[in-house]
């Protein structure tokens, strides 16, 4: 029986290297992002949040490869690992598409649910308060900061 872990090993140093120039890329871009005159001087303005996801993206790929160690990993993923992609995929998609018309908070809690559920949790409780919470909690953070938020336009024919 041979022995592959380097290979698997390789492989895995291989995707964190790209995962780390996606990021690398991805802030070199978000320096492109416009702001107002006025929020140019601001602590919290429209390249904060790409700014922190960019560094600490940079900083967990930079950890993997420094700290992993060869052990058990498949070269490829399974079949069901493949399917949860795909559909987690698109239901980014989706929200996407939803947003606008069913505002942050349905939008929110409606994708975290179906997240939870491709990704194997069955607790409903547990889903929707989850779900709920982190919804809430964003908005609440985000409405403290003055940034608004659409409610959606079916929201707004029904007002």
């Amino acid at each position: 029986m041979k022995n592959t872990s380097g290979v698997r090993m390789a492989g895995f140093r291989l995707g964190t290297l790209l995962l780390l120039l996606v990021f690398l890329s991805y802030g070199y871009l978000t320096t492109d992002i416009r702001l107002d005159f006025w929020a140019e001087s601001e602590l919290f303005n429209a390249r904060t949040f790409p700014y922190l996801i960019c560094i600490t993206a940079i900083i967990l790929c930079v950890l993997i490869l420094v700290f992993s160690k060869a052990g058990p990993l498949n070269v490829m993923p399974s079949r069901t690992g493949i399917v949860r992609a795909v559909l987690l995929l698109s239901l980014t998609f989706l929200y996407g598409l939803c947003l606008d018309q069913l505002g942050f908070m349905v939008t929110s809690t409606i994708f975290l649910i179906s997240a939870f559920m491709i990704l194997g949790e069955r607790n409903w409780i547990r889903m929707f308060a989850t779900a709920a919470s982190v919804v809430v909690t964003f908005w609440i953070l985000m409405d403290s900061l003055d940034i608004y938020l659409a409610p959606g336009s079916w929201w707004e024919m029904l007002n």
